[in-house]
């Protein structure tokens, strides 16, 4: 902290070489400490360096690598420096990690409005869990298990047994280990007196 104020200092005293020193060696007591590394950044941008600027860019983006804007930064460098090739993997890094982020958005959002039809209204929950499920398509993992399940359950409410047990097979395709998902694939059976 007392290297980065020191920095912080240098660099309004328009010392901007000094500040960048204290930077990097805040950056090399902490290297897991984010801020010297911005810094860092911010410096060799207003320096004009875009070399360094794109090599503390992707240590911090080594470091935190689910900021989308970085991507976007990274690429625009890329391409500065004349690597078209590197620029349009940078670029859509950033688009695959926005598609990701917004389908979690959308299967989170359908998911909690399915649990609030749950009760009262089972085909309509099933409606937005299979919106959830569909949203995450090609990013499905360990963590959809509850939506598998509640749409079991929602499947399952409606005396739609097959349809449970279709739902319950693809969650074990994910997680074939999952206790929780053979247990309710066995009620399932049951239900359907299989």
């Amino acid at each position: 902290s007392a290297l980065m104020l020191v920095g912080d200092a240098l660099r309004a005293m328009d010392r901007p070489e000094d500040a960048l020193s204290a930077y990097a060696e805040a950056h090399q007591s902490a290297e897991l400490y984010l801020e010297p590394i911005k810094r860092l950044i911010q410096t060799y941008n207003e320096l004009g360096d875009s070399v360094k600027e794109l090599e503390y860019l992707e240590r911090l983006d080594r470091l935190s690598p689910l900021n989308v804007e970085r991507k976007v930064q990274i690429g625009g460098l890329k391409l500065k420096l004349g690597n078209l090739t590197a620029a349009d993997r940078e670029f859509g890094k950033a688009v695959k990690l926005t598609t990701d982020q917004a389908m979690s958005l959308i299967s989170g959002l359908s998911r909690n409005i399915a649990e609030q039809c749950m009760a009262q209204a089972p085909e309509l929950a099933e409606r937005y869990l299979r919106y959830s499920l569909e949203a995450k398509q090609k990013i499905l993992s360990r963590s959809d298990m509850e939506t598998f399940n509640a749409l079991g359950l929602v499947l399952r409410m409606q005396g739609k047994w097959c349809e449970a047990v279709e739902e319950y097979r693809k969650a074990l395709e994910i997680a074939p280990e999952d206790e929780i998902i053979r247990y309710n694939l066995a009620l399932a059976f049951m239900d359907g007196q299989e």
